[in-house]
């Protein structure tokens, strides 16, 4: 099989900045810890180990794989061509691939040494990278696509060794990314370039041809990747891509460069607007629909997320189960982002249950709501953007608090072949986690049990919570406030699944029409986002092979 079009060949690598150049050459010294244990290294050592099984072995240490790559593609006779990690072992034979080993089985990865957490934190990302082109490349390659999951991991090669060179900037860039700046941005502010410049300067030194580098980010990516996301398969019938768009995705190192940045782009934040036009971007790429392509790619991160062996770091696959991270702020100095980032946070939380005086009632104010805010997150439900339970319901109660005023909810499901109501979430409340622990008994009587039987929605007034507290059963009643409360069902294949309790988080703020009508939308929405749901996994099912 060919190798597929390298980056020499499409245009030049230019020559890296003087920032680039210096870290690349601290970066060439530096030897990446391997992760394999004493036994493991002493069985790849062994005389008698086959190479199949030494391949194996090294598929499962990158960076102890790395060496053995950069040797083979050294060797004047091949010219670079290495197609994967079996054609090295087999350009190298045992003898030069072991003692390649040899000398590169120091230091051992050790979770207590500065910098070596985050080294296989980005490592992680780097694998997750190289799962999605085998994924999206195999059907196109059936004679192999190694050659380029490798190329692929390469791409975050600089982003694996930084921490361990700078352990405390690697700290401070991470913190800044999770506060929501861009991590281009950071990298360049700290490290005085990016760091896939760094990356190509290092690997011009360690003396990888040029034809075996990855493919280079440069300043027209971006805007190649957003012209191509207006053409996300989103409707019935896949839309026509313009050539220059059709040129740019059918060149060979694209799927590269899409599955690099999606990997770091879902590891900053699954749900942020980025991925979310990377997604339209692949879309297009693979000529696949929008949901379809969704569901592959949380499937292909939970895939790699089971194989991970280290449980100190968070794979990209547990990312999935984590709230949507807050907007982001004009404030670029973490420290100040953070604390504004948790006063926020300590001003929005309303409690559970709470005697309020009357100089404290006077401040407070029924929110303004945000109309619009509501209008974009029903688009957004509509659109597929939630494809998970918890981003659905985190996104469903933010959009309440801002859009509505309603500033507590609770999501109560009735499980398969069960007759109690459980709470699934639960927001606003001083213990969520207490609530989220509730299992209820629906009396045949009771309000609850009119709900699961006949659906809709109900808005209690002040003046019938009373009324209402004597049907429902605790502790649910001691959650009422008098300020009323709303309920509606929620909808799975037309069959109620649960319901959606919410009130206004204080007493003192009585519900209004404008409550109950926006209410009653974000129930429906919710409904909606759980079919969307439901039809995912099912495509993940049958498009399985039977037997796996």
């Amino acid at each position: 099989m060919s190798h597929p079009e390298s980056m020499s060949e499409i245009g030049q690598f230019p020559a890296p900045s003087p920032q680039a150049e210096t870290w690349g050459k601290r970066l060439a010294e530096l030897e990446a810890p391997i992760l394999s244990q004493r036994q493991q290294l002493q069985r790849m050592l062994s005389p008698s180990i086959s190479l199949l099984d030494l391949e194996h072995a090294l598929a499962a240490d990158p960076m102890l794989a790395w060496p053995v790559l950069l040797k083979a593609a050294q060797l004047p006779r091949i010219g670079g061509q290495v197609q994967g990690l079996q054609h090295a072992l087999n350009l190298l034979g045992l003898d030069k691939t072991q003692a390649c080993i040899r000398a590169h089985s120091k230091p051992a990865y050790d979770r207590n040494q500065p910098g070596h957490t985050h080294y296989l934190q980005a490592l992680s990302v780097g694998e997750f990278a190289a799962q999605l082109l085998r994924l999206w490349e195999s059907p196109q390659y059936p004679g192999g696509t190694e050659h380029m999951a490798w190329s692929t991991m390469l791409l975050s090669l600089g982003r694996y060794l930084m921490p361990l060179l700078e352990p405390k900037l690697m700290a401070q860039l991470e913190r800044r990314v999770a506060l929501g700046e861009r991590r281009s941005r950071v990298e360049h502010s700290l490290l005085g370039c990016n760091l896939a410049e760094i990356t190509i300067a290092m690997l011009r030194l360690k003396g990888l041809p040029e034809s075996q580098w990855p493919p280079m980010i440069d300043s027209r990516t971006p805007r190649h990747i957003a012209a191509a996301g207006h053409f996300a398969w989103t409707d019935i019938m896949a839309p026509e891509l313009p050539r220059h768009i059709a040129l740019w995705l059918r060149r060979p190192n694209t799927g590269m460069l899409l599955a690099h940045l999606l990997a770091w782009r879902a590891y900053d934040g699954w749900y942020d607007r980025a991925t979310w036009r990377l997604l339209h971007t692949v879309s297009a790429y693979l000529n696949q629909p929008l949901s379809q392509v969704v569901a592959s790619v949380h499937h292909c991160a939970a895939r790699t997320s089971r194989l991970q062996r280290h449980t100190e770091i968070v794979t990209v696959g547990e990312l999935l189960l984590h709230p949507p991270r807050a907007p982001r702020t004009l404030n670029t100095d973490p420290t100040e982002s953070r604390s504004h980032t948790e006063s926020q946070r300590a001003a929005t939380a309303a409690p559970a249950l709470q005697t309020t005086s009357h100089d404290d009632a006077l401040n407070v104010t029924t929110p303004a709501p945000d109309i619009h805010h509501l209008k974009q997150w029903l688009k957004a439900v509509q659109q597929g953007q939630y494809t998970d339970l918890r981003a659905l319901m985190h996104s469903a109660a933010i959009t309440m608090t801002k859009g509505l005023g309603i500033e507590r909810c609770l999501l109560l499901m009735r499980p398969p072949k069960s007759e109690a109501l459980r709470c699934y979430y639960a927001h606003g409340f001083v213990e969520p986690d207490h609530l989220r622990q509730l299992t209820l008994t629906e009396h045949s009587d009771g309000v609850l049990a009119r709900m699961m039987n006949d659906g809709g929605a109900l808005k209690v007034n002040a003046d019938r919570v009373n009324a209402i507290k004597r049907q429902l059963p605790p502790p649910l009643n001691t959650l009422c406030l008098q300020s009323g409360l709303l309920l509606a069902s929620i909808h799975l294949n037309h069959h109620v699944v649960g319901l959606l309790w919410a009130d206004t988080g204080h007493a003192e703020i009585q519900l209004h029409d404008q409550h109950y009508l926006g209410f009653k939308k974000v129930a429906q929405a919710i409904s909606h986002g759980f079919a969307l749901q439901a039809k995912g996994r099912q495509a993940i099912r049958t498009s399985q092979p039977p037997g796996s």
